[in-house]
This record gives C-alpha cells, structure tokens and sequence, in this order.
C-alpha cells in the first residue's frame, strides 16, 4: 500500500530540508500549483486522490436483460482491495488498475439465452460482472465464486470458474483454478470481467500407471507439478532416465511438435519431410504435423527440429492444430511490439481460449523460449479443447 508523505518544511530550498528531515525521510511543501517533495531515500512516488474503499449503496428497481440488482464497489487506483458483491468474491492486486474503477456484479437471471457446450454442467449461478473503465486490469485478478457441491462427483469430474467468449460463444476456463470442496468454493484467475460460472466437466481419462512407471523427483511442488503429471500418463511427453522432467528446461521445436500431436491423437494419410527431418528420431510425428498444416518450417525447407521453440511458435502450432477461428481482437500485452506479425492473431485467439497466458508484469514474451512445464500446460489445455 502507499504510504502518505505528512512531514513539510518550512521552504523550498536545501537548507531547510537538510535541517528539517530526518535521516531516511522525506517531507512536502506547495510551490504554487505543485507539490515538492523533498526525500534522503529513494522509492517510488505517485500523485492520488484518496478515495474511500467501501461497497456503494446497491441501486434500487430492476434492470436491463433480465438481471438482478446489481451490488457495487470502488476500488482506487493502484490499491489492492478484497471484497465480497452477493456471492463473487474479490482480489484485486495491487497495481492491478491505474484508473478509479466502479466494480458492478448482476447475477444473469434468464440464462437460456446463454451459449451451452455439452461437456460442461453448470452447478451454480451465472454473474456478470461490469467495471466503469475500458480496457484489462494489468495484473491477474482472483475471482471465487459458490456452488452447489451436491451435484459433483468429485471423482469423476472437476470443477472450475468459467467465461464466456462471447465473441466465439464458448465458456473459457479460467487460469490458477483452485477447489476448496470443504466450503464449495472454487477460484481462478483472470485480467478481464464478463460473465462467469462454474461449470463442471469429466475428469481427463487417464491410463493407470503401470507398476513399471517411473517416478518424476524433481517436480514436487512446482507450479505445473499436476499438469505435468496428467500429461506425462497420457504419453504425450515422458521424463528423463534419471527420472527428472527438467521442468524449467527449454523444449525444442520437435519435441513440442511431438507431444502436441500424439496428445491430440492426430494422423494424416500423407506426411512431408523436411530437408533437416530425414533421419531424425520425430520425422513421422513432425511430417503429420506438416501434412495437417501445424507446422510449414522455413524458407529453406527446413525444420530445425533441435532448436528451442519460442512462446509466439508455440501459440501458432496449438491454434493451427485445434483448427482454432481467427480472433478479431488485438493484442493486449504491453509487449505488444515484440510479438512477429504472423504470430499476432494466433497469440490472440490463443489468449481468447484460455490457452496461453501472459505474465504477471503484463507482458507475453513473445521470443523468450517455452519451458517444458508451460508446454505441458497449453497442451493438456489443448487436450480439454479438441472435439
């Protein structure tokens, strides 16, 4: 949180703050129409209007498309705040808006009218929830939101909180999704508002573990330690002999290629090499790749399987391979300008899905090189999305 600098001197001038602040302070002084501020530390400093965070008065009678009243709340540029409208639950990060923002939550009453995928159930209400500026929140906020745990199977099926493109009319799971069966809570976490629920799908069906398989040491408690695993059981990917993942290691083009295909169970009738592919251990699976137009290498007609795949590459090869639309909309990281221009709508429509996410600070990182744990990720959530 910001701290208010309280402490003035008596002028503007270097005698009065050397005699006036103590070591390590700081204090003000109004010059005119500025305020000067005097410091013997360094930090960050911003100009604010304080505002008061506290849930505004909900607004009486009805509403528009069939909603509930809606519940609101203000939340001041670049604070934190938790906070709880009907059943929606907020955490805003800090830095997460640099505007003064209104945050609006309806529950939709009529939701017939609402797209329905038949491996989703709803087991809960649906929210809209509204800010008063355009534009996403610079940081990830958490959104937790009830339901009703009497219609879960648990073993069978899992839940998270969901929402709704409405520009492609599919229900996009939210990142970071954490259950707390005990309290019927389920969270996630997203840079947007719109329309949310939670909806539940059938568990991933994967094979039992042999007595035979080998067990990964170095991914306990790493952030993709469940992915890696449910992907790794599947047979999309594999560890090492020393029974290591090496999560944070880079992956190369031909092994994300490889995994990406034999996860999605893809086959073509007629598989083309590449001038580099001939003798190389993944030649079937990157020719498949190719024939299903996935991959198209390079000028030279090659595909340099052994480099390092970037994140931009990696989105392309996902969005082609699930026959992903186009998106209409633009990139909104603030890398924007690093991203390659055959990349840009692939990275969108990929973000769109729920398939890759930026970074906490906002950017993509376009030309930075996928870990083995990130591939992991995109492809059991490509899994979840392929019909």
């Amino acid at each position: 949180m910001f701290t208010p600098i309280t402490g003035t001197i008596s002028a503007d001038t270097q005698a009065a703050a050397d005699s006036e602040i103590a070591a390590g302070g700081e204090a003000k002084i109004t010059v005119g129409s500025d305020i000067v501020i005097w410091t013997k530390h360094f930090t960050k400093f911003v100009a604010y209007t304080p505002v008061t965070i506290t849930p505004d008065t909900p607004p009486t009678g009805g509403s528009d498309g069939g909603s509930a009243p809606s519940d609101r709340f203000t939340v001041g540029a670049f604070f934190s705040a938790e906070f709880t409208l009907g059943d929606v639950k907020f955490s805003i990060p800090e830095g997460a808006t640099d505007k003064t923002i209104q945050v609006t939550v309806d529950k939709v009453a009529d939701i017939s009218k609402l797209p329905k995928d038949v491996s989703l159930q709803w087991i809960g209400n649906v929210y809209e929830v509204k800010k008063n500026s355009d534009g996403e929140f610079i940081k990830p906020v958490t959104i937790v939101l009830t339901f009703d745990k009497s219609k879960v199977d648990f073993n069978k099926s899992e839940a998270a909180v969901y929402w709704l493109n409405e520009q492609t009319n599919k229900w996009v799971v939210l990142d970071n999704a954490k259950v707390d069966q005990a309290s019927a809570t389920v969270s996630g976490s997203v840079t947007h508002f719109g329309k949310f629920a939670v909806l539940v799908s059938k568990r991933v069906q994967i094979p039992s573990p042999s007595t035979s398989e080998t067990i990964l040491t170095d991914i306990k408690g790493h952030w993709a330690e469940a992915n890696i695993r449910d992907l790794v059981q599947t047979g999309a990917i594999n560890g090492y002999t020393d029974r290591t993942f090496k999560p944070n290691d880079s992956i190369t083009r031909a092994e994300f290629v490889s995994s990406l295909v034999k996860a999605l169970r893809l086959t073509a009738k007629d598989s083309s090499a590449f001038d580099d592919t001939t003798d190389h251990w993944a030649k079937d699976l990157i020719g498949t790749a190719a024939a299903l137009g996935i991959v198209s290498g390079f000028e030279d007609h090659t595909f340099r399987p052994n480099d390092l795949i970037t994140r931009e590459q990696m989105a392309v090869m996902v969005v082609r391979a699930l026959k992903l639309e186009v998106s209409s909309k633009s990139v909104s990281f603030l890398d924007n300008s690093d991203v390659s221009s055959w990349a840009t709508e692939a990275i969108a429509s990929a973000a769109e899905n729920g398939l890759i996410n930026g970074y906490e600070d906002g950017t993509f990182r376009a030309k930075i090189n996928t870990t083995r744990a990130e591939a992991a990720v995109v492809i059991l959530k490509a899994i979840a999305l392929h019909k």
